[in-house]
């Protein structure tokens, strides 16, 4: 799959993801919007897991929700699996083990941190992790995370706007 339609795919998945949390958390919906939502972020993610040439970030990240319990509403768990049956029918050419290893580490420790600090709240290790990959020659792990923070962080503050 080309990288901009990757890109394009990691800005979708971040924003619905963020709708989803906004309607779950914020809102406390009970709108059935939420399932199909959660249904959309789980194909785009299982996209990024299967397509992305780079899927060890997204599949770390994704197991990594589940083992540290951040899977708690059933929308959620819809999109979760959603992206894991997905990305089984469609494989992760690519996916390196260690690759992986250090992504579901570096994701456990942002949604799980172990100490409380302020500079937590932004949930860097992942994107260290991927900066790292970066300095080796792999930008395609730091600006795939980037775009899909960015489109997080900014439905997060639009949201509230227009909901």
């Amino acid at each position: 799959m080309d990288l901009i339609l990757i890109l394009f795919v990691a800005v979708l998945a971040g924003a619905i993801v963020k709708i989803v949390d906004y309607l779950e958390d914020d809102l406390k919906s009970k709108s059935n919007i939420r399932f199909v939502l959660s249904f959309i972020y789980g194909v785009l993610i299982g996209c990024l897991i299967s397509f992305s040439g780079f899927p060890a970030i997204w599949a770390g990240a994704l197991v990594a929700q589940l083992l540290v319990g951040k899977i708690d509403k059933y929308s959620h768990a819809l999109g979760y699996a959603t992206a894991l049956i997905f990305a089984a029918i469609f494989g992760a050419t690519g996916l390196v083990y260690v690759d992986f290893i250090i992504f579901l580490v570096a994701a456990s420790l942002d949604e799980k941190p172990l100490i409380k600090n302020p500079i937590l709240d932004f949930r860097p290790f992942l994107k260290l992790a991927a900066l790292v990959y970066l300095l080796l020659g792999r930008w395609d792990y730091f600006i795939g995370i980037i775009v899909f923070d960015a489109s997080y962080i900014i439905s997060e503050r639009l949201l509230p706007k227009l909901l």
